[in-house]
């Protein structure tokens, strides 16, 4: 693309042809919110939770609801707002840690609370510290622990966690949301996404109820408009275009699209 000729491209595809240079070593990011997390209770059988000494009030909670609908929900509409606040009232302990973590990641730094919202994306995403003499993982990120198996709620987090990311882009930013987006269009296929869409074009009801059936078609979309709008100045060739080029209705796709290119 020409963006690439004019060196506009992600930092790390002016120099991934030909080069005769020894690759650069990995290193850890400067971050000083990791270090703030309490130690995580890891173990065989143990529930992944967010640690009591870190969970909101109530108040608060509800707070960070309001600001992640009212201003980051539209550009990735992944959630049902009213399924969530039912949820939240009648059994939170349903919804998935990483979930919240998410929202609560995004709402923070909406809340004019920048090292809340870093303190969340860390405790979703990252590896906090390690004793490597005992072999010990005191703080591992909670989204390593739910790919044991594709989860709606763990895709609609990867989706959050994703915009949550442009706010504090680190070191290979690019690099790593194409490598987010195409294991969240992975796992949307895992899930039966991309049979969605054709199952009802075809008269094949999908047993999910109407709320369900919209959310399922609204996650698989934005999945569409991410992957585009993060692979398509980079140069890739679209997973999504590929393998599952009638998999999705684009009925509505333009709209999210100018949502998304108003950031």
């Amino acid at each position: 693309m020409s963006g690439e000729a004019d060196g506009h491209a992600a930092p790390y595809l002016n120099s991934k042809l030909g080069s005769t240079r020894d690759e650069e070593p990995a290193v850890e990011d400067d971050d000083d919110y990791r270090t703030m997390l309490p130690p995580l209770a890891s173990g065989p059988g143990l529930k992944i939770r967010i640690p009591p000494a870190l969970m909101p009030d109530d108040t608060t909670v509800h707070h960070y609801f309001d600001l992640y609908f009212g201003h980051a929900h539209p550009y990735v509409p992944v959630l049902d707002k009213e399924s969530l606040y039912h949820q939240w009232q009648s059994n939170r302990v349903s919804l998935s840690p990483l979930l919240l973590e998410a929202i609560f990641a995004i709402a923070g730094r909406l809340a004019d609370e920048p090292a809340q919202g870093q303190q969340w994306l860390a405790l979703a995403t990252r590896m906090s510290s390690a004793d490597l003499e005992d072999f010990v993982l005191t703080h591992l990120g909670h989204a390593d622990s739910f790919m044991d198996v594709p989860r709606l709620s763990t895709l609609q987090a990867l989706l959050i966690l994703l915009k949550a990311r442009e706010q504090a882009p680190k070191k290979g930013y690019y690099y790593r949301s194409w490598m987010s987006i195409v294991q969240c269009v992975q796992m949307g296929k895992d899930l039966g996404l991309d049979e969605h869409y054709q199952d009802h074009e075809a008269g094949r009801p999908c047993g999910s109820s109407q709320s369900d059936c919209l959310l399922k078609t609204r996650i698989w979309q934005t999945i569409f408009v991410c992957e585009v709008m993060i692979g398509t100045p980079q140069g890739r060739l679209l997973f999504f275009l590929i393998l599952s080029p009638s998999s999705a209705d684009t009925s509505q796709v333009g709209l999210i699209f100018r949502l998304r290119k108003t950031l």
